[in-house]
């Protein structure tokens, strides 16, 4: 445990107290108005649209049982009222 400590805590260390270029990613320090740029803008609207929609296909179908679950409640009870109006 104490030789991968020694390893790790300066790699740390030099990570956290290097230069800001060191530790930028391609969206900090890259061009803008490049065809990378573009695409990975395209990859990130296609990303989000891909987790909402499946976000939303979640909710739907619970909403949908939740909706089902009570018409079906509603029903028994109209067959138990029924039932009970034909057994005095």
């Amino acid at each position: 445990m104490m030789s991968r400590l020694k390893i790790v805590l300066p790699a740390l260390m030099v990570a956290l107290w290097s230069s800001e270029q060191i530790q930028a990613c391609a969206t900090c320090f890259g061009q803008s108005d490049s065809k990378l740029a573009d695409g990975m803008s395209w990859g990130i609207l296609t990303l989000v649209a891909v987790a909402y929609s499946v976000l939303i296909g979640i909710v739907a179908f619970f909403g949908y049982l939740i909706y089902r679950s009570n018409r079906m409640a509603a029903q028994l009870e109209v067959v138990n009222a029924s039932e009970a109006d034909l057994n005095p």
